[in-house]
């Protein structure tokens, strides 16, 4: 029997052969070259498509010296906020024609942090984006790379290159919304204390109390359903006259009404609950959690314009904070 014939991939010979054009021109498409008239670039896409052609992205970064490669360095990406953010950005650098590296590191060991610097340092980034809360991972970057840094950071330090949201409003909104539903005793359950989104959403929510000449409760916790779970099993609803609360997550809320409901405390018969994310899951957990929304699309897409800005030495756009929307389900009531 003959042989069968092995197919080969199209290569730029055969797209100039079939656009009757030369590699050159060819090659300049590819690289988006102001010199090419619009009717042959056309041509020549058109030839690509045909034979399924698609460029050497290594060849073409030795020839451009430019790899389109962004880095992203994050961490609790097992949680929602972190990986929501990460896949926005991944997206918008996609639709922007970049391609995106991404290390999940421990911020608290430098060893890890400094081997995936290295580990993107070595793949060739032209930008970075970082996702974590502690600001010694950001020192480390900018001092171990030499490549535009930007952070994905909810308090921005009046850096240019920055994008967030802007928690100490959004958790004003939360608490306000509490408060205006006649509720006076309002429980905080925080996320980790040395978080710059914890301590944002907790000044939030101080603020909110302050303008109404109300007191504080606060509980620490993480970002996990076992913390809301533990807080709302044992923390004394009755003797404080908490009739509603203001979860950091809504991992912490989930958790929490479920203990609620095994004390036989009913959502929002008896507690007020509101959350902070607006999971997929938020609307459809017991009738509905009124949660504050992040907008993580928004995120990745201001954080790729900014850094490409930076990269294009083009004029960097103004951002300010994102604001913060409140999504009113049934998990919160008017205090009888």
């Amino acid at each position: 029997m003959p042989a069968s014939k092995t197919t080969r991939a199209a290569s730029m010979f055969d797209v100039a052969e079939l656009a009757q054009v030369s590699h050159q021109t060819v090659s300049r498409v590819v690289n988006n070259h102001p010199s090419i008239r619009p009717e042959t670039k056309l041509r020549v896409e058109q030839a690509m498509a045909k034979l399924g052609y698609r460029p050497n992205l290594a060849a073409r970064a030795l020839k451009t010296k430019r790899s389109k490669m962004l880095g992203i360095l994050a961490s609790d990406t097992n949680l929602n906020g972190p990986a929501s953010t990460v896949q926005a950005i991944e997206k918008a650098a996609r639709e922007a024609g970049y391609f995106v590296v991404t290390c999940g590191i421990n911020p608290s060991a430098e060893a890890e942090v400094l081997n995936a610097i290295e580990h993107l340092k070595l793949v060739g980034i032209e930008g970075l984006i970082v996702i974590t809360p502690h600001a010694e991972t950001l020192k480390l970057a900018r001092t171990k790379l030499r490549v535009p840094v930007l952070t994905v950071d909810t308090d921005l330090h009046g850096d240019e290159l920055a994008v967030g949201m802007d928690n100490q409003a959004a958790a004003q909104t939360a608490t306000n919304h509490l408060i205006e539903l006649g509720h006076k005793n309002i429980l905080h359950i925080q996320g980790p204390a040395n978080w710059i989104e914890s301590i944002a959403r907790k000044a939030g929510y101080e603020k909110a109390l302050k303008s109404y000449k109300l007191s504080s409760i606060v509980e620490v916790a993480d970002w996990s359903l076992e913390a809301g779970y533990e807080i709302g099993k044992n923390f004394d609803f009755e003797g404080k006259k908490v009739t509603a609360v203001f979860a950091a997550s809504d991992h912490i809320a989930f958790g929490l009404i479920k203990a609620l409901d095994e004390r036989g405390m009913q959502v929002p018969k008896d507690i007020s609950v509101v959350g902070f994310d607006d999971l997929p899951e938020a609307a459809y957990f017991g009738k509905g959690l009124t949660t504050v929304r992040q907008d993580f699309e928004q995120i990745g897409e201001r954080a790729i314009a900014l850094l490409l800005a930076k990269l294009e030495l083009q004029e960097l756009p103004t951002f300010t904070p994102i604001e913060p929307t409140l999504q009113v389900r049934a998990s919160t009531r008017k205090v009888n």
